[in-house]
This record gives structure tokens, C-alpha cells and sequence, in this order.
């Protein structure tokens, strides 16, 4: 190679090393930007800053540890649900950290990020928080958190949390027990099951959104648990009470039934539809969806349309 050739090389890998480092540069400084974006009260700025900062990847890594530690509430739960999206698993303790003394809002984003992180080592602080947490926003984050990593140990306590609300008198609490029954469907123990099983029961539980929750996680862990006749045979049995449930429609009265509407019987119908169904079972069901298809709810009639 000629002395002229090595010496345009050079001037190329010169030049390239400039750019690289003008781009890195500038990226250093469009981080620490959006870094401070994340203390704004302006929720849509913040929200902007946060997917811009998505995109950078997990070199934010040092970035984010230094937010959930030491900024304002507003920085530490968007650095901890950022965390959680960028699927870093060097977060996982840190975040675990974040669920004892941090402010509710701080926790329940770590229980989410802690979720999106498959964390394990965190299901038995995600099991504590079901009940034993003060904060409604912070128990419903851990219990979808165990939710999204399946985590069999956690059926008893969610059980608990699902039954707990029936006697209260507190409107918010229909939406932790919402979560609970899709939790609970989509860790689909036998325990779960059962759980389930009771809830669409109205006579063990007299709210129907929580009944509709319930049939619907059902169906999820129907299809979990396709292979196994006997937990399948509890599952059919328990939609088939609940396609017979007076609620059709939660929305509307049956002759207004057009919009997006959803009730027990809907949610039964849909369920079974999925499930392979033990032979035993399979005219009762039939039968059922059959009269699922002239139900006076239109929501219900449309489910296997």
C-alpha cells in the first residue's frame, strides 16, 4: 500500500472519529435534556421525553439508577418504568429496593417495571404488597406484576385480595380485584382455578364487573390448561353457571345494546368458545351457546358471530 493511501486512510478514520465523537457529544447532551424533561409536571412533555429516551437503549442504564434514587417522585417513577422497558435485568434489585419507603406512585412503577423484567427475586416483595400494602395503586401494580410473571406462589394472596373488596363499600376497589382475576387466569394453578371458579358464582360474589373479570380469566387458563381434563372439567362447569348469569350486558339495556358493551353471560360464551371442552361436557356446552346466539343482550349474541 502507498505512503498517499495510508495517509487517506488516516484523514478517513480522522474524520470519522470526529463525527463519532460530535454525535456522541451531542447524544450525551440530548440525555442529560430529557433527563431533566422527566421532572416536568407537563405529563405529555414528560411522556415525549420519556420515548425519546426509550430509543437511546440501555446505555441510559447509569442515567436511570441515578433517577429512581435521588430525583422528585415525578423523576423516579418515570426512570423506574423506563427501567422496566428497556429490559435491563441489572435493574431488578434496584427496583426491588424502590418497594419498601418510596412514595406509593414510586412503588407501583417499580412493581410494573419489576413485572416487564420477569423479575423472580422479586415475587415474594410483589406477594407481601398484595394485602399488606396501604396504597390501592401500589397493591394493583404488584398484583399485575404477578400476573405477567405467572407466579404460582402468589394464588393464595391474590385468592385473598380477590374476596377481600366483597364486603367494602369502597368503589375503587372493584378495579384491584379486576386485575386480580386476570392475574389469577393467567397463572392458572389449580388453586387459581378454583378461586375463579368461586367468583363467578353470584352468590358469592355480588359484583357483576368482578363476575365478568372472572369468566374472562377462566378462558385464559382454559387455554393454559388444555391438557389437563380434570382442572378443565372445573373451568367448564363453572361458565356454564355463569352463561346462565342474569347479567348480559354491563353497559346497556338489551334493546339499546349497539355499543361496545360486555356482562357475565358474554364473558362465559366468549370463554367457552375457547376451551377444549372434556367429552362429557361437550353437548351441555353446545347447548349453551346455542342459546348464547338468541340471547336478549346483543354483546352476547355477537360473541361467536
Amino acid at each position: 500500500m502507498s505512503k498517499r493511501a495510508i495517509r487517506s486512510i488516516a484523514i478517513l478514520l480522522v474524520i470519522a472519529a470526529g463525527i463519532y465523537w460530535l454525535t456522541y457529544r451531542h447524544r450525551v447532551r440530548e440525555t442529560h435534556e430529557m433527563m431533566l424533561v422527566l421532572a416536568s409536571q407537563d405529563h405529555d412533555e414528560a411522556m415525549e421525553a420519556m420515548q425519546r429516551l426509550k430509543a437511546h437503549g440501555v446505555g441510559l442504564y447509569p442515567q436511570l439508577i441515578d433517577g429512581i434514587r435521588t430525583g422528585v417522585p415525578r423523576v423516579r417513577w418515570r426512570s423506574a418504568v423506563l427501567l422496566g422497558e428497556l429490559g435491563d435485568q441489572r435493574a431488578i434489585e434496584p427496583l426491588i429496593e424502590l418497594l419498601s419507603g418510596a412514595e406509593p406512585v414510586v412503588r407501583a412503577a417499580a412493581a410494573q417495571a419489576l413485572g416487564h423484567l420477569d423479575a423472580q427475586a422479586a415475587i415474594p416483595t410483589l406477594i407481601r404488597l398484595v394485602n399488606g400494602d396501604p396504597e390501592l395503586v401500589v397493591r394493583t401494580a404488584a398484583v399485575r406484576a404477578l400476573g405477567v410473571t405467572q407466579a404460582e406462589d402468589a394464588a393464595q394472596e391474590l385468592k385473598t385480595a380477590l374476596k377481600a373488596g366483597i364486603e367494602s363499600e369502597s368503589e375503587d376497589l372493584w378495579q384491584l380485584r379486576h386485575v386480580t382475576a386476570w392475574a389469577l387466569g393467567a397463572i392458572a394453578t389449580p388453586e387459581a382455578v378454583g378461586g375463579l371458579a368461586e367468583v363467578v358464582d353470584p352468590n358469592q360474589e355480588p359484583d357483576p364487573r368482578v363476575r365478568t373479570a372472572a369468566a374472562y380469566a377462566l378462558g385464559d387458563a382454559g387455554i393454559k390448561l388444555q391438557h389437563e381434563e380434570d382442572q378443565l372439567g372445573i373451568i367448564t362447569q363453572a361458565l356454564l353457571q355463569a352463561i346462565n348469569d342474569e347479567v348480559g350486558d354491563l353497559r346497556l339495556a338489551p334493546e339499546e345494546s349497539t355499543d361496545d358493551g360486555s356482562g357475565v353471560r358474554a364473558a362465559a360464551a366468549h370463554s367457552l368458545g375457547l376451551l377444549t371442552v372434556p367429552e362429557d361436557q361437550h353437548e351441555e356446552v353446545a347447548e349453551a351457546l346455542e342459546q348464547a346466539r338468541s340471547d336478549a343482550h346483543y354483546w352476547v349474541r355477537q360473541v361467536h358471530e
